[in-house]
């Protein structure tokens, strides 16, 4: 954990350094690796609500990075995508970002230059932003998410998504390299999980009650207990868990039917007690609509919208490669989304797509999930700003025009993303400026 500067108006101030990295990820196997400042994940960024957030990044890499702050409300020249809100960092050239941190929660950064490559080799780290409840807790303990290669290849996940990746991680280790994180029994103890992979993870809490006190960042306000069920997070989602330690050690275990996920097993350690908890057989799956979560924010439901959008998702070949698309067609040839300052907007994604998950990712905005399958979510106003849209899945969302500029909507299996499933939210009278080169990959 990095420290952050006391005060409200005070400044984090962070140096990244991109550069070659090789780590031991599991026992004998080292790979070489992208890192911002020698670690895969990067160093966690942690400030509280109000602090200005300063980050000088330096490429060292032979080849040029962005960062972008995932799920954050940054201005939008912070935003880090190549060819719309920055130039690209070139090797050898450094960037300053600055941004004040205004909402709390969980985030991550990671680069968005051709990210399904960057990403994937260990360009990813938290971002953690501590509101006032930051008191309540005894524990906090970040978990980033990940698939790599042992062969060290990255970006070349082929059709059936990450199918090549043979190690599961957790903050950039699979297997007994796995720190064990230590707990006491009664303490408050708070478990962020970061996907920063291409697939679900299905984590297994064991037999413990815990409660999801956050989606993306958003509190839940009256979050209840959950137990024997596996929370499921997707691809640039976050899930904030609390619950109270048990009088003994515990471990929490991926529960995808794949070899892989024998090596994402995180201990949980109560070193004054020799007790561990039974394994328990989980009877079902955690799920955001029917589960009476709601998030802290007034409802977007209505019976007009200033503007009303559908994004039909699906995939198909071209040549000798798979394209995915949005309404049929690739990013860039892809009419954005025209809002105006101020507007209510309402998306429609509807997946015509029978073999792939599409995680769908909203840059700058929050988005309230409206219904799923045609059915509305009654329970309270879901926000976030990653939703996964499994196969034949249909879903409603409105958000608020609230932050101008131009702002990504794309899939967060990356690889998706740069086949063509990305958009854009563009605002009235706002134009890409001058001095971005607009030729660059933007995803």
């Amino acid at each position: 954990m990095i420290p952050f500067i006391q005060g409200l108006k005070s400044k984090a101030i962070r140096s990244h350094i991109i550069s070659l990295h090789k780590q031991e990820v599991s026992s004998g196997i080292k790979l070489n690796l992208y890192s911002y400042n020698g670690t895969v994940p990067g160093q966690e960024i942690r400030v509280k609500v109000g602090q200005q957030v300063e980050v000088n990044l330096k490429n060292e890499l032979d080849q040029p990075v962005t960062i972008h702050w995932h799920g954050y409300p940054v201005p939008v020249d912070m935003d880090g995508v190549p060819g719309v809100t920055q130039n690209a960092v070139k090797p050898g050239e450094s960037f300053q970002y600055s941004f004040t941190a205004t909402v709390p929660g969980t985030y991550w950064y990671h680069s968005h230059y051709k990210s399904a490559e960057q990403v994937d080799l260990g360009l990813y780290g938290a971002l953690i932003v501590e509101g006032d409840r930051q008191t309540e807790l005894d524990r906090d303990y970040t978990f980033i998410l990940d698939e790599m290669n042992s062969k060290g290849k990255a970006g070349s996940k082929g059709m059936m998504g990450s199918s090549n990746d043979d190690l599961f991680t957790v903050n950039g280790k699979s297997g007994d390299l796995i720190s064990a994180y230590e707990i006491q029994m009664g303490e408050n103890v708070r478990l962020r999980f970061i996907n920063a992979g291409y697939i679900t993870h299905y984590m297994n809490l064991g037999s413990i009650e815990y409660r999801v006190v956050a989606v993306d960042g958003q509190a839940v306000m009256d979050p209840q207990i959950i137990q024997n069920k596996l929370l499921p997070v997707g691809p640039g989602e976050r899930y904030d868990v609390e619950f109270t330690a048990p009088d003994s050690s515990f471990f929490i275990r991926e529960m995808l039917n794949t070899p892989a996920a024998d090596g994402l097993i995180i201990p949980l350690i109560n070193r004054t007690s020799k007790k561990t908890l039974d394994e328990t057989e989980y009877d079902g799956i955690f799920t955001l609509t029917g589960s009476g979560i709601a998030t802290e924010y007034a409802s977007l439901a209505s019976n007009k919208y200033d503007q009303e959008y559908k994004m039909v998702l699906s995939h198909g070949m071209k040549g000798m490669g798979m394209i995915y698309t949005i309404n049929g067609r690739t990013y860039p040839d892809i009419d954005p989304l025209d809002v105006k300052r101020g507007d209510i907007i309402k998306v429609t994604l509807e997946s015509k797509d029978m073999m792939f998950d599409h995680p769908m990712h909203l840059h700058g905005h929050f988005f309230q999930v409206l219904s799923k399958d045609g059915s509305p979510v009654e329970d309270g106003a879901i926000f976030k700003d990653t939703l996964v849209v499994k196969p034949g899945e249909k879903y409603e969302l409105a958000f608020i025009a609230n932050n101008p500029g131009e702002w990504m909507f794309h899939c967060h299996d990356l690889n998706h993303a740069s086949s063509g499933m990305m958009t854009s939210v563009l605002y009235d009278g706002y134009a890409i400026p001058s001095h971005i080169d607009q030729s660059q990959p933007s995803e």
